[in-house]
């Protein structure tokens, strides 16, 4: 079995305020060296350079999903605004925070005519010691359904870098896609069609 090489991740989700049925468990207080390190990574994957760009409060580790409709235990959470908004239940329209932060280049290259604002960004380099990596992320919007095909496209971005196990570099490359396509996930790729309901 052929082991990877040091690979450079950027994790990218701009927005997670989903339409969770119970409340999930934060804890803004870890530093992004420990979110990577203790949240994201399990065993037999060694990290390192790990940077966080965005504003402070728009990341947190999550926990206590398994009481809600998001599918995944526990993981970290990056926003577009603030963490705090993803607690749940949500049963407000509208909840927002400007953190007046830039947006990303890659990400805005996912949704030709939009640019991104307020992203958070993780990135670090990682060694796995298999032959197999898996993640999961699980992508929300607090922009459904009022500004589908509108003015706003809130988008995930996972992107990878580094040497491809059966030749050639991956350079910056997405690989979240919506399953069987090459279609980026955003609230204009993922969502039931309508606007403003």
């Amino acid at each position: 079995m052929k082991k990877l090489s040091l690979l450079s991740l950027s994790l990218l989700i701009i927005l997670f305020v989903g339409n969770s049925s119970a409340q999930l468990a934060l804890n803004p207080s870890m530093t992004p060296q420990q979110l990577v390190q203790n949240v994201l990574v399990g065993t037999g994957v060694q990290v390192s350079n790990i940077t966080f760009s965005g504003a402070p409060i728009a990341i947190a580790a999550f926990s206590n999903g398994q009481s809600t409709n998001i599918g995944l235990n526990n993981g970290i959470l990056l926003t577009s605004g603030s963490a705090s908004n993803a607690v749940g239940p949500n049963v407000q329209g509208g909840i927002t925070t400007v953190n007046n932060m830039p947006g990303d280049i890659d990400l805005n290259g996912l949704i030709p005519g939009y640019t991104t604002n307020d992203a958070s960004v993780i990135e670090f380099d990682f060694t796995p010691l298999s032959d197999t990596l898996r993640f999961r992320y699980v992508f929300g919007s607090d922009e459904y359904n009022e500004f589908v095909n509108i003015s706003f496209n809130d988008v995930f971005g996972f992107f990878i870098s580094g040497p491809i196990p059966g030749g050639g570099t991956y350079a910056s490359t997405n690989i979240a896609y919506l399953p069987g396509s090459t279609t980026p996930v955003s609230i204009n790729n993922v969502n039931n069609g309508t606007a403003n309901p």
